[in-house]
């Protein structure tokens, strides 16, 4: 997701493409941890965290 951002140069010209790419495998990547939770297992990432405002906000500051 922040390489898109971060990159000049030669990259400008696939920037959108790498953002949306990102953008899919976020997607992916949360649909997948939902399915781990919800089979009992132990997702690598516990989603419930993000609705603690305090996770998300600092996570929000510490990706920016």
């Amino acid at each position: 997701m922040m390489l898109p951002l971060l990159q000049s140069g030669d990259w400008v010209d696939r920037r959108w493409w790498l953002t949306w790419t990102g953008l899919a495998l976020l997607v992916v990547f949360v649909l997948r941890e939902r399915a781990v939770a919800r089979q009992g297992r132990q997702p690598l990432v516990d989603l419930n965290l993000f609705r603690e405002r305090h996770y998300w906000v600092g996570t929000l500051a510490a990706a920016s």
